[in-house]
C-alpha cells in the first residue's frame, strides 16, 4: 500500500492543481 500511496499522491496533487490552473486562467 505504501507504493500505491506514493504513486497516488503526485497524481492526486496534479489533478487537484488542474482546476486551480483553469480557474486562474478564467479569472486572469
Amino acid at each position: 500500500q505504501a507504493e500505491s500511496a506514493k504513486q497516488n499522491c503526485p497524481v492526486s496533487k496534479a489533478l487537484a492543481s488542474v482546476p486551480e490552473i483553469t480557474l486562474d486562467a478564467a479569472l486572469g
